[in-house]
C-alpha cells in the first residue's frame, strides 16, 4: 500500500512540475514621463496629455515568453518621482490618479493617492488596483494619463517620471 501511495504521489508531482514549466512568473518594470506646467490653476484638476508605457521587454525575452502570453498582471507597486527641477517637491499636490487606456479598451483608474500631505517629498508611492490587467498590457499601446489636482501655483514646469512594476504570470514560448 506504501508503494502505490508513494508512486502516486511521485507521478502526481511530476505532471504537476510538467504543468508549472508552462508558465513563467516575473516582474517587469515600466515608466514612462510627464511634464506638469508651470502656471496650472489652483483646485481645477490638471489632465496630462496620455504617454506610452513601455514595458521591459528584454525581462520577456529572458523568461521565453512575450506580452501575447500573458495570462495575469497586476500592479506590484505605482511612483512618481520629480526628476525635474532638481529642487522641487510634490507639495504643490492634493491629490493625484492614474489610468491606462488602450485603442480596444476602455480608460480605467489605476492607481491614486488622495489628501497628499506637504512633506517635501519627491516621491510618492501611489494606491493601487488589484485587478488582472493582463489585456491592457497584451496591447501594442498602452497609454497612461496622469490626473492631478494642485493647492499651489508652480512658477516653473515640473516633470514627473511614472515607474511601475507588474507581477506576471505568462506562457512559455513552445510549451
Amino acid at each position: 500500500m506504501r508503494k502505490i501511495l508513494f508512486f502516486g504521489l511521485l507521478l502526481i508531482s511530476l505532471f504537476a512540475c510538467e504543468k508549472l514549466e508552462k508558465y513563467a512568473q516575473f516582474s517587469v518594470q515600466a515608466k514612462t514621463t510627464f511634464e506638469v506646467p508651470a502656471d496650472a490653476d489652483v483646485q481645477t484638476p490638471i489632465v496630462l496629455d496620455s504617454q506610452s508605457l513601455n514595458l521591459d521587454q528584454q525581462v520577456f525575452e529572458d523568461f521565453n515568453t512575450s506580452t501575447s502570453l500573458i495570462n495575469k498582471a497586476t500592479i506590484k507597486d505605482i511612483k512618481l518621482k520629480i526628476i525635474n527641477p532638481q529642487n522641487a517637491n510634490f507639495n504643490f499636490l492634493t491629490d493625484v490618479e492614474l489610468y491606462i487606456k488602450t485603442d480596444n479598451l476602455p480608460e480605467i483608474r489605476i492607481a491614486w493617492l488622495n489628501n497628499i500631505r506637504n512633506s517635501n517629498t519627491q516621491s510618492l508611492n501611489l494606491e493601487h488596483l488589484p485587478d488582472n490587467l493582463s489585456e491592457y498590457l497584451k496591447s501594442e499601446q498602452v497609454k497612461i494619463n496622469l490626473v492631478l489636482l494642485n493647492d499651489e501655483v508652480l512658477t516653473q514646469p515640473v516633470q514627473v517620471e511614472v515607474n511601475a512594476s507588474f507581477n506576471i504570470k505568462a506562457e512559455v514560448l513552445g510549451k
